[in-house]
């Protein structure tokens, strides 16, 4: 990834290059991860060193451009982002907070000077005190429904020492949560502990000086979203995605801002939120500041991994490669169905040292053998397509016959939270009736090639349920 020093205007620093070596794992390093340590290494020097150093308070669209980052939306009060792009922290609704905490108004007391950075302070206290006892002096919901903890920022550390009260950079990281395995876990001084291995999600909260500019990145939000991915690629080496979530606060105002580290292609990708502001009680934003404390102990919704060990149910699956893809990704329950015999029979000889992988004489309307609740996903890649004929406008009744058939076949096999992944060229205005006429699914659209003449789309419909 390109460096952002032409971008950025750097001054004195006691940050040397040889800072970046101490971030370390939970564990030592076995000899099948130095190319993730020289990978990390790598990026922090590119990317992560610069703006240490920078005095610019903002990154603008240039150096995002140059640092070859992307920059989308992902909407405060959901989680969700726009066009299916898979999101990696579910937020507690509103609703469910609300049930687990009080309704006594703790007003947001100044800190100190009426700076940016000491008001978001307050706000993070407040919040603080609510997760961790409930606004009463209680056990709070962090500890009591969650697995997240909170993490040391250990001393000596870049990150602390960049943030810390005399630092002369304006802003300040004051938590790290983690996701840990169980609730009775406990952090040791060193910060060795028990974290999940499965969810490399981080949290932090950040006070920033600089003031919350909508159409850019402050350089400190950069910078904390920049270390973490990083710190996490090492914690969680066997991880391709790394994700992080910041809440950014200046004076009352707040906003999500997270970044997922691409570990295989080395790519950085930044999701922030429209900024919200808070008055001087949280009573008088009362869903903001339910849905700000939702964010904070959201569940990771990271997607379906090799290592959780869903079926994956290939619908038509042809002379397809896709199976052997995945086997080679680990994904080692696989059930291939075509309604042709020769298919099959070729299929089950081609790659019978394949382990994993079953070919299955069936028909997609009628899927008996294949359990209730038993699939986690459901892959079509051509299918339906060969069932629709016709007007688009005004499909014949055998087509919506054939077709709701078939997704009626896939809704009770698949697991709640379950997703059926549909490729095809045709688009979404004819689609959408014909995949979801009883508005059973919770449908996500990507346009996932938009450079030819003719754009192809990813449709995800999610079975209702956990995710």
């Amino acid at each position: 990834m390109p460096s952002p020093a032409s971008h950025t205007t750097s001054q004195n620093s006691d940050l040397e290059t040889k800072e970046i070596s101490k971030i370390t794992p939970c564990q030592p390093c076995p000899e099948d991860t130095r190319k993730r340590k020289a990978f990390v290494s790598q990026f922090l020097k590119a990317n992560f060193a610069p703006l240490a150093k920078s005095n610019r308070s903002y990154i603008d669209t240039g150096a995002l451009e140059h640092m070859a980052i992307k920059c989308l939306h992902v909407d405060f009060n959901t989680g969700r982002l726009s066009n299916g792009v898979a999101q990696f922290i579910d937020p507690i609704p509103p609703s469910k907070i609300e049930d687990d905490g009080d309704d006594e108004d703790n007003p947001l007391e100044n800190l100190g000077p009426a700076s940016p950075q000491w008001e978001a302070a307050s706000l993070y206290r407040l919040m603080n005190f609510y997760l961790v006892h409930d606004g009463q002096w209680n056990p709070g919901i962090l500890q009591t429904q969650t697995l997240w903890r909170k993490y040391p920022i250990p001393r000596g550390r870049t990150l602390c020492q960049l943030s810390h009260t005399q630092s002369p950079r304006n802003w300040r990281v004051w938590t790290i949560f983690r996701r840990f395995q169980y609730y009775e876990d406990i952090i040791s001084e060193t910060g060795e502990s028990p974290l999940d291995p499965d969810k490399p999600h981080v949290m932090a909260f950040l006070a920033d000086g600089a003031l919350i500019r909508e159409d850019v990145l402050s350089t400190s939000e950069l910078t904390c979203i920049t270390y973490l991915v990083a710190d996490g690629a090492l914690k969680y080496k066997h991880h391709r995605f790394i994700p992080a979530t910041l809440m950014s606060a200046s004076l009352r105002t707040v906003r999500i801002v997270q970044g997922v580290l691409d570990c295989q292609k080395g790519t950085l990708e930044i999701r922030k939120s429209q900024p919200v502001t808070f008055s001087d009680s949280r009573i008088a934003n009362w869903d903001k500041w339910l849905t700000l404390l939702g964010w904070m102990i959201g569940n990771p919704a990271d997607g379906l991994k090799s290592s959780d060990n869903p079926l994956i149910l290939h619908l038509g699956s042809g002379e397809s490669v896709t199976p052997v893809e995945l086997a080679s990704r680990s994904y080692k329950r696989q059930l291939c169905m075509d309604f042709s015999p020769t298919v099959v029979d070729l299929m089950n000889q081609r790659h019978a040292e394949v382990k994993g992988i079953e070919w299955k004489l069936m028909d997609v309307r009628d899927m008996v053998g294949v359990a209730d609740k038993s699939v986690g996903v459901a892959f079509d890649k051509g299918t339906l397509d060969a069932m629709i004929h016709g007007s688009p406008w005004n499909p014949p009744e055998t087509v919506k016959e054939n077709t709701s058939g078939y997704l009626y076949e896939i809704y009770p096999v698949l697991k709640d939270g379950g997703v059926f992944l549909y490729f095809t060229f045709r688009q979404p205005h004819f689609m959408k009736p014909l995949l979801n006429p009883r508005s059973v699914w919770d449908m996500d659209i990507q346009v996932l090639n938009d450079s030819g003449p003719f754009d192809y789309y990813g449709y995800m419909l999610h079975k209702e349920g956990k995710r």
